[in-house]
This record gives C-alpha cells, sequence and structure tokens, in this order.
C-alpha cells in the first residue's frame, strides 16, 4: 500500500497529489498491485512469512517463465531481487551467480530475515534479527540495463547491508525481533553512477548514518561531511562495494567514531 500513499502524497500542493496518482501512476505497478490483492485472503489461514514466500514463488513465475523457482540457501534473496528488479528481474539470476561467495552469503542471509519471531522462510530460514529493510533499493536494481551493472548494483545493495548489520548487530534475543528501515533515496539519486562503477566526482562516498534504534539513512558525504559525522558522535558506516564483506559482520561492539 506504500506505494498508493506515496505517490499521492508526494507533491504536497492541493490536489496536485491526487493528479499525480490519477495521471502518472505507471500501469505495469498498478497491475502488479491488483495482481497481489488476492494474497492477502491467505493470512486468515496461514503466517505473514509462509503468505510472502507463496507470493514471492508466484512471481517469480511470472517474470522467468519455465524457469523452475529457486530452492536452497539463496532461493528466498534471488525471488526477491527478480521482483524488487521488476522489468530487468531476468538480468537478477546470472548477475547474482557472478558475484562473489561472500557478497552472495550477506544478500542470501538478510534478504531472508523476517523480522517476526519464530517466523521463518521455508526455503531459507534464517534466525536473529533485527530484519533490514532497505527502501528505494528497487530502484537501484531497475536503473540497470545490462549483467555488468545489474552486478553493481547488487554489489551495492550487498554493501548497504553489511554496513546495517555493523550498525545493528545480530541479535537472538527476543527484543531482535523488528525491522530497521534504511531510507537509501540517495541509491536511486546516484543510481547511473553507481551501477556503472563511479563514485562521487568530487571524492565524496556514501555511507550509512544511524539516525535511531529503528531508522538508517545512506548519505553521500564529502571528506568534511564525513568529519562533521565524527565531530558530532554520530554512528555510521562506509559502503564498500568493492570491500571484503562478511555476512556476520558487527556481531559484538561497534564504536561510533569509525
Amino acid at each position: 500500500c506504500h506505494w498508493l500513499t506515496h505517490l499521492s502524497g508526494a507533491e504536497g500542493q492541493p490536489l496536485a497529489g491526487a493528479e499525480k496518482f490519477v495521471l502518472r501512476f505507471p500501469r505495469s505497478v498498478l497491475s502488479s498491485f491488483l495482481w497481489s490483492i488476492p494474497y492477502l485472503q491467505h493470512l486468515t489461514t496461514h503466517s505473514e512469512t509462509s503468505v510472502v514466500e507463496g507470493y514471492l514463488e508466484a512471481r517469480f513465475q511470472l517474470a522467468m517463465p519455465g524457469v523452475d523457482s529457486p530452492q536452497g540457501c539463496d532461493a528466498i534473496a534471488l525471488m526477491r531481487l527478480v521482483v524488487m528488479a521488476q522489468g530487468v528481474g531476468d538480468l537478477v539470476p546470472e548477475a547474482f551467480q557472478r558475484l562473489p561467495p561472500n557478497v552472495r552469503g550477506v544478500l542470501a542471509s538478510e534478504l531472508a530475515r523476517t523480522g517476526i519471531e519464530g517466523q521463518s522462510y521455508e526455503r531459507t530460514p534464517e534466525d536473529g534479527g533485527p530484519a533490514l529493510f532497505v527502501y528505494y533499493g528497487p530502484a537501484l536494481l531497475q536503473h540497470c540495463t545490462n549483467l555488468k551493472e545489474m552486478s553493481a548494483a547488487l554489489r551495492t545493495l550487498a554493501a548497504v547491508y553489511h554496513a546495517a548489520r555493523v550498525l545493528w548487530p545480530l541479535r537472538f534475543d527476543q527484543g531482535a525481533f523488528h525491522a530497521v528501515t534504511l531510507d537509501a533515496a540517495a541509491l536511486k539519486a546516484n543510481a547511473g553512477a553507481l551501477v556503472a562503477g563511479r563514485g562521487g566526482g568530487d571524492g565524496s562516498i556514501m555511507v550509512l548514518e544511524k539516525r535511531s534504534g529503528v531508522e538508517g539513512v545512506v548519505r553521500l558525504v564529502t571528506v568534511s561531511g564525513l568529519n562533521e559525522l565524527v565531530q558530532i558522535g554520530s554512528a555510521f558506516w562506509a559502503l564498500d562495494p568493492e570491500g571484503t564483506l562478511s555476512s556476520t559482520a558487527g556481531v559484538g561492539k561497534f564504536s561510533a567514531l569509525v
């Protein structure tokens, strides 16, 4: 439902949001929204996670006709990424397999965490939390036009998950079962440079800043901006898509001044 509220509320002037919703709402997005409605009925007899898994499998088969649904430790990640990429979802499976094992491991683990106590996906059971929700992550994937760009986008997305897991270490106690929202609008704004493997032309870098216990934001900062984050004692982690990632990164104590 955030599709509807986000689009209709994107412009605050009187009637502007409603006009945008009526005139500019992509038909493909509206069709996907309407197509998914029947799955909500299953919530009366199935868990949230079970309903989502069934929905992901159906969407995967719709996007990849003739291809068997994924199985195994990276199944949920593959299905979610294909759905996220929408019209270029067919690039995802091969681009995913081209990634280094550690990068695939980060995506496979983090995309399979539900954030709901006692619930896990049947294909890829992952315990612990919090679960990480990357807002605007799909926009980065949808910008891709070839395998090279999709691989770069997946590495960038993995770097966001890696940074978040440093800032929100994996826990297994009762308080771990919730979701952390990561505002990655900066990824969408800089998608062209990111998928082409370019950083900021002025030497700026992407960082994930921890704003609260349940919210983080990806920012493009210069050296002076980085120094300011250090000065105010903000918790952050620089994104390094080409670096060595670990799916268990950040388990333990984190120093806010990195």
